[in-house]
């Protein structure tokens, strides 16, 4: 069972499998309501302290995960008819606290890796094929968006 970050986005808590030399991360096992279609898998980077924002999807679901590194991901929900309309809320995200992060269309969302001089992997299992019309974007000190990166 997931935890409600903010209406639309999930996290879903993933054992860890020490194993002899490494470890063992499941990131998805099949489809299902947060993956209905496979539409490709990808890695991004993210530096200490420099934040990637924002983006909100009108189709895609991303399924990320961090399986190196800090990732510190910030969401706003600017859906008048939501239940947590202009609300924001922040999740962290490491190896010790590995999960699924799901995050549905319509949530603006952004990401700062955490530490400096340090980069962080996050792998995106998403439910569509990059479509550059399907997305928004705005810099990190938008206006429309009352969030200040701080680190």
């Amino acid at each position: 069972m997931g935890t409600e970050i903010i209406s639309g986005v999930l996290f879903y808590p993933l054992p860890t499998i020490v194993t002899t030399g490494g470890t063992v991360m499941h990131a998805v096992k099949g489809l299902d309501a947060n993956l209905p279609t496979f539409g490709e898998c990808y890695f991004s980077t993210a530096d200490g302290d420099k934040p990637k924002a924002w983006k909100k999807h009108s189709r895609m679901i991303c399924n990320l995960l961090v399986p190196v590194g800090t990732v510190k991901f910030v969401f706003y929900d600017d859906r008048p008819d939501s239940k947590t309309y202009q609300q924001i809320k922040e999740i962290t995200i490491a190896p010790s606290t590995y999960g699924r992060l799901v995050i549905h269309p319509g949530i603006w969302f952004g990401f700062s890796g955490l530490g400096e001089g340090t980069t962080s992997v996050i792998l995106n299992v998403a439910s569509i094929g990059h479509d550059p019309g399907e997305s928004m974007r705005l810099e990190p000190g938008d206006e429309a968006i009352p969030y200040q990166w701080t680190f």
